[in-house]
């Protein structure tokens, strides 16, 4: 709009634009690791053969590191966080662990398979991709790379010890975790530049410990007679109070039971006239769970014997939880009934 253009403020020339970084481009040294070679199954030593006819032009079977890592400058450039193999039956493996010295003290925290949820997508992904049945080769190489990490060993530093999958040292532990009782260390860290030395746990030997109430949302309950293994202090966030929670060990509970089923197919229920499904397992012996928004309303106009299920808890507004009503529980001679009954609800 030339009508609104005002010289002096408005003029591209008078206007100072931030140029652009533009990323330095790669050395000839830097491009000469590969970023596709190929793999020969050695069916002697039941083990791959890494074969680079085009860049570094080498034939090795990897021990401890691989001589495709990229070193000094080029690993700047060129990390190898993922390195993903396909075959001709339409396999699809990740084998990272094979050319990486140190996946799970430093190339890990690189991966987005470093916290739980990005495992789990990443699993998914690859099953995608993945084509064909497992084969003896898979077993081989899972049992190649379980030997990987146990001689991959303990970090040499805080940094690489935090969070590691295998070692924690006890300052490392989280609120609601503990070192199992007369556990050992399996190792030390000796911090640079200081005399002092700390002790290194293997990470099986940690317990991780959930409140009574957490552990019955799992499906399980405390045997009797036992005891918390630590106790810590919680805040009310409404009130601002204060008070003591008592933490337990997997080691201390057992599998809950649900009551039976009443003489006339009665449903046992809590004292809100629900019943608690949090696990399969909570389900009572003889019925069955059918989740549906329609469940309650199909079950009550068959007169069957029913009760509410609560499968989850719903945090609102000021984090007020409030319990989660997904289908009813009922006998399995009525399944098919009350089956057919929503559907028929739905239908309409």
């Amino acid at each position: 709009n030339l009508a609104s253009f005002k010289p002096g403020i408005d003029d591209p020339q008078t206007i100072k634009y931030p140029m652009p970084k533009l990323k330095k481009p790669m050395s000839l040294e830097e491009r000469t690791y590969p970023i596709f070679w190929c793999e020969v199954w050695d069916k002697f030593t039941k083990k791959w053969i890494t074969v680079d006819p085009m860049n570094l032009k080498i034939i090795e079977q990897v021990r401890n590191k691989s001589k495709l890592t990229p070193q000094g400058k080029s690993a700047k450039y060129n990390l190898m966080r993922y390195v993903i193999g396909f075959d001709r039956k339409g396999g699809c493996r990740d084998v990272t662990r094979r050319y990486t010295a140190n996946l799970h003290s430093k190339v890990r925290k690189k991966r987005i398979t470093k916290d739980e949820d990005g495992q789990i997508w990443y699993e998914k992904v690859l099953h995608k991709l993945h084509q064909r049945k497992r084969t003896k080769i898979d077993d081989f190489e899972d049992e190649y790379f379980a030997k990987r990490d146990e001689t991959e060993g303990i970090p040499d530093s805080l940094q690489d010890l935090k969070n590691h999958p295998f070692y924690v040292l006890e300052k490392d532990l989280r609120t609601n975790e503990m070192l199992r009782l007369n556990s050992k260390e399996c190792g030390f860290l000796r911090l640079r530049n200081k005399s002092t030395t700390m002790k290194v746990y293997n990470r099986r030997d940690v317990w991780t410990l959930k409140s009574a109430r957490h552990w019955y949302m799992e499906g399980r309950v405390l045997k009797t007679g036992a005891k918390a293994a630590k106790t810590v202090t919680c805040k009310d966030f409404r009130t601002g109070e204060t008070s003591e929670e008592r933490l337990y060990p997997k080691e201390v509970t057992e599998l809950f039971v649900p009551k039976p089923v009443g003489p006339n197919c009665e449903i046992p229920t809590n004292a809100y006239g629900n019943i608690d499904i949090y696990t399969s397992s909570m389900i009572p012996s003889g019925c069955c769970l059918i989740e549906s928004p329609v469940a309650v309303k199909a079950a009550a106009f068959l007169g069957v014997e029913f009760a509410k299920a609560v499968t989850g808890f719903k945090f609102e507004r000021h984090r007020i939880a409030k319990p989660q009503i997904t289908g009813v529980v009922v006998a399995c001679k009525y399944r098919e009934a009350v089956e057919t009954m929503i559907n028929e609800q739905i239908g309409r």
